[in-house]
Formats: C-alpha cells, sequence, structure tokens
C-alpha cells in the first residue's frame, strides 16, 4: 500500500521551520540534505499520485522531517518520514508524506499543528526584522480553537 499526499504546506524559509520545529515540536527534527524519505517504499497503484508528482520518484527529496530518536524505514513498518521536495512551481518545497496505516498517521499527525505554527514563525521573523528597528515589538497570543493571535506593539 502506498499513499503519498501533498500535505499543502509550501516552506520557503528552511530556518523558519527549523525554529517552529525545535520551539513546538522537540519530538520531530529537519533533516537537511537528506537526499530520500522513508515511505511505504513502492507505489501500488493504489491511490492516486498527487497532482504533476511521478511515482517513480517517491521517496526522494531535499530535506525530510522525521521523529527524533527514531531511525527511518521503508516498508509497512514504518518509521516514516516527510520528504520536502522541491515545489513543482520552482518556489521552495512541498511536504509530501506516506499517510498509510499507522506508520502515515504517526508521521502526518501534526501537520495541523505545523501549517499554523510555521505561518506564525514566518510571520513572527519578517515582522521582527522590518518593525523592531522602528520601535515596534511581536507578541504572540494564543487563542481557543488552536488560533494564534500576533499583536504589534509600540515600545
Amino acid at each position: 500500500m502506498s499513499h503519498v499526499t501533498d500535505l499543502k504546506l509550501k516552506v520557503r524559509d528552511l530556518d523558519a521551520l527549523e525554529e517552529t520545529l525545535a520551539e513546538r515540536f522537540p519530538h520531530l527534527e529537519l533533516r537537511k540534505n537528506q537526499k530520500t524519505h522513508a515511505w511505504w517504499g513502492t507505489f501500488v497503484g493504489d491511490s492516486v499520485p498527487p497532482p504533476g508528482r511521478d511515482p517513480k520518484k517517491f521517496g526522494t527529496c531535499a530535506h525530510a522531517i522525521g521523529r527524533r530518536g527514531f531511525a527511518p524505514k521503508n516498508g509497512p513498518g514504518g518509521e516514516w518520514e516527510i520528504g520536502l521536495v522541491p515545489a513543482l512551481d520552482g518556489d521552495g518545497f512541498d511536504l509530501l508524506a506516506d499517510s498509510y496505516g499507522g506508520a502515515g498517521r504517526t508521521i502526518t499527525q501534526d501537520i495541523p499543528a505545523l501549517k499554523r505554527e510555521y505561518a506564525c514563525t514566518v510571520a513572527t521573523t519578517r515582522a521582527k526584522a522590518k518593525l523592531t528597528r522602528k520601535g515596534w515589538r511581536v507578541e504572540r497570543q494564543d487563542l481557543p480553537g488552536n488560533k494564534i493571535r500576533l499583536k504589534l506593539r509600540k515600545r
């Protein structure tokens, strides 16, 4: 079985992704320059591949995200990873992962929170770079429903 899916997160800032993982997801790590990521290991045609993606290239990547302290392993027993593959439009990286079974659920369970936290890190970093020199600071506020509010305040 193989159910490789596009996780719908475009990563344009690897440093922000690494910071997000370190601060909010200590059980995950960015594995820079890792050229393959663990998944089922063979595309068997039992699912529709992400549009524009060649199943012959599944498992290849530019970087990977994996669970800290676990060795990646292809096949049904997993320990699978998320691959950061060059985006089809040439701008950044798309996240691809095999979502099949327990190994797929384990590695993809944090994706909704990762999307939110990565966006927050990027916005905070950009705001600080442009506005702290002008006397502004960025404050984070965690809201109910897993929402985040960023506030700019004059010092």
